[in-house]
Formats: C-alpha cells, sequence, structure tokens
C-alpha cells in the first residue's frame, strides 16, 4: 500500500457520488443518475486548494459527499472511494463513517455555505449560534464558552457588544462573518467554503476573501474554496483543480492553471472573466 503524507489534512481518493432518486408509481426502480466520477485531491496543512468550474459540474456534490450532508426526504446518494482526514494521530476515511459516527469529526472539518442567513437559526442570538459547536464539541464550562465566543466576534471583525444581537439585524457580509466564526468555534483543521461569496456584493467580497486570508493564518487552517470564479480562486488558492462535467480535467499551482492553462475548458473559464484581455 502506497504511504500516506501525514502532511496532507484531507485525502480524497476516487471519490463518485450517485443520486438514486426514490421509486415512484411510474418506475418500480429508482433512477440513479452519476454527479462526480473518479475524483481525487488532497490539502495539506495550512493549504487552500481551489475547486472551480460552472454550475452543476459536481463542485458543491463534492462538499456534501466529504461531510454526508445529503437530504435523505429528496433522493439517497451512493457515496464510493475514499475520504480520508487527519484527526492528529491517524487518518479516518469518512466514508466508511455512518452519519452517527460523522459528529465527533465535525468539530475538525466545517462548511461555510453560499447564502448565511439561510443557515443562521433567526431564533438564536449571534452569541448562542457561535457558542452552540462548543456546547457539543467542548467540555468548556459557561464563562469559557462566552469568552471564547468573544474572541471570535472579535476575530470576525464583528463587535462582541453585538453578543445578543440577532441575524435579521446585520449585513449579508457580517452574516457570512457570523458564519465563519461559528466554524471557527471548535479545534477547526479544514474548511470547506462552498460559493461564500456568491450572494454578496463585490466590495463585501473582497473584505470576506482577506478575513478568510486572515483567519486561515492566525488559526492554522487549511481549505476547500469552491466557486465558479476563477479570478477569486487564484487570489486565495495555492493549487487549483478545474471540474467539468463531474470530473477533475486539469489540477495544479494557481499560477500554472491560471497563467499557462493545458485544458480547452480551462482556457474557456479563463478567457470568460471580464478584462482579462487587458490584463494580459
Amino acid at each position: 500500500m502506497e504511504p500516506i503524507n501525514t502532511n496532507n489534512i484531507l485525502i480524497v481518493k476516487n471519490l463518485g457520488v450517485s443520486y438514486i432518486t426514490r421509486k415512484n408509481i411510474f418506475s418500480l426502480k429508482g433512477n440513479k443518475f452519476s454527479a462526480v466520477q473518479d475524483v481525487s485531491f488532497s490539502i495539506s496543512k495550512g493549504e487552500t486548494l481551489g475547486l472551480v468550474g460552472e454550475s452543476g459540474c459536481g463542485k458543491s456534490t463534492i462538499a456534501k459527499g466529504i461531510l454526508k450532508l445529503f437530504n435523505k426526504n429528496l433522493n439517497e446518494a451512493e457515496i464510493l472511494g475514499e475520504i480520508l482526514l487527519n484527526t492528529g494521530d491517524k487518518f479516518v476515511n469518512l466514508q466508511k463513517l455512518k452519519n452517527s459516527e460523522m459528529r465527533k469529526y465535525r468539530n475538525l472539518i466545517q462548511i461555510i455555505f453560499q447564502d448565511p442567513y439561510s443557515t443562521l437559526n433567526p431564533r438564536f442570538t449571534i452569541g448562542k449560534i457561535i457558542e452552540e459547536p462548543l456546547l457539543y464539541n467542548t467540555f468548556y464550562d459557561k464563562k469559557k464558552r462566552i469568552e471564547k465566543v468573544k474572541y471570535i466576534m472579535d476575530s470576525i471583525g464583528i463587535s462582541p457588544d453585538k453578543i445578543n444581537s440577532y441575524p435579521y439585524e446585520f449585513s449579508g457580509g457580517q452574516r457570512q462573518r457570523i458564519s465563519i466564526g461559528r466554524a471557527l468555534a471548535t479545534e477547526l483543521k479544514i474548511i470547506i467554503a462552498d460559493e461564500p461569496l456568491s450572494s454578496l456584493d463585490v466590495s463585501i467580497q473582497a473584505q470576506i476573501l482577506n478575513l478568510l486570508s486572515d483567519l486561515q493564518k492566525e488559526f492554522n487552517l487549511s481549505m476547500l474554496f469552491i466557486s465558479h470564479d476563477l479570478s477569486v480562486v487564484k487570489q486565495i488558492c495555492n493549487n487549483i483543480a478545474v471540474m467539468y462535467n463531474g470530473q477533475i480535467v486539469e489540477y495544479g499551482p494557481s499560477n500554472e492553471v491560471y497563467f499557462h492553462p493545458k485544458k480547452e475548458y480551462t482556457k474557456l473559464l479563463i478567457s470568460s472573466i471580464p478584462g482579462i484581455e487587458e490584463n494580459k
């Protein structure tokens, strides 16, 4: 067996994800649709890997496949391959775990979604939203939890004085900061950022990008950054994986992929960036 590089935080090997629709009166057998085929990549400590491609290519399905975030009320998903998470003392294959068994590792790997408002409980204060992961993943007493919450709020650029405020009292950019803060509450090793900028104004996008970069250094995080925008991915990522039709078609260092693309699809993505001709 090939030795595992212990400098890696996450290793994905030959990942395949298929959706299986439920049986109905018109079909005795559920239909099977392959959304991701034979995807492999690794993310080392402190690295940001950009996963880029057009809508519907399978980027978000990979994020859901890693964390097993499929809605069983809509359809079932079949996950193949290996998803190896470095817990510090061993590698755990998340693909083999039941959903109930995944809970013990959710403090190590968290996701930031596209729409922050839909993921923040409107009945909870900001303090409670950030504190909630600490309740389930640490043995902190109440005093230490509040201290940690205030430290995180300060780190994400939200005044600790707002600890008793509710999500509706904040702008879209501030709500995304709060989502990031909730992810940081535990002893996190890797963030999966699934299109975290697409619902934000351009002026706010730059602020969130800078925040993610600063927090990555401060907390020594690794990150899988998912986006359809190759120019944004280039700014923040060490390496880039380009997806097309459920597969990775190009993979390499950011500057190499961006300035010297080998695949026609990657060239098309780059040529579609506004002002790219002027920048060449």
